[in-house]
């Protein structure tokens, strides 16, 4: 009986050990898990451009009057600028 109760006691140790390192791993997987999907959702965000191509509607954006000003105010204090 006494030899009995010391195998017994070794057994319960490896068995928390074993659900430990079980743990650690599983907060591990979960941590990275998350921090990918944070991660890839970051990354989402930001155009890419392989072909460098638009896929889209151009408009050409001009004046209705071809020419140039030759002074523009800039505020009710009569200050111009040169353009």
């Amino acid at each position: 009986m006494a030899e009995d109760k010391p195998a017994a006691d070794k057994i319960i140790p490896r068995r928390r050990r074993r659900l430990a390192r079980y743990l650690v791993l599983a907060a591990l997987v979960v941590v990275l898990a998350a921090g990918g999907y944070y991660l890839w959702k970051y990354l989402n965000t930001y155009e890419t451009t392989d072909d460098a191509q638009v896929d889209g509607h151009i408009n050409a954006i001009s004046g209705r009057i071809a020419g140039k000003k030759g002074r523009a105010p800039t505020n009710r204090v009569r200050k111009f600028i040169t353009a």
